[in-house]
């Protein structure tokens, strides 16, 4: 098990983007946005403008994650990378590995 380790450094950079972020920033990093409403184009829009935080049913291949992740790190206002996920737990779709599904087995 990895043990965690404080880092100075790593907090005061936490602290100052906090401390920048508007509550309609911090609000906005909690929502989670399905990956194909609107299309790339809409999507590309809600990162550049800083408005989710996360992306839910991200079947994408590696070109549109790195370039959606290349939007959030250069071009948003908070430049913070973006979470994806994909809720294959019913198995509408599979992708491996699936970490949740491999630690509860």
């Amino acid at each position: 098990m990895a043990k965690f380790e404080y880092n100075e450094a790593i907090e005061t950079k936490i602290e100052e983007l906090l401390k920048k972020m508007s509550l309609s920033d911090k609000i906005a990093q909690l929502n989670m946005v399905d990956a194909h409403a609107g299309g790339p184009e809409h999507v590309d829009q809600l990162v550049r403008e800083g408005k989710t935080g996360a992306f839910i049913g991200t079947m994408w291949s590696r070109e549109d994650f790195n370039r959606v992740q290349k939007i959030a790190v250069e071009e948003s206002p908070m430049k913070i990378p973006m979470i994806t996920g994909v809720d294959v737990i019913h198995g509408h779709k599979t992708c491996f590995p699936i970490p949740l599904a491999m630690a509860a087995a």
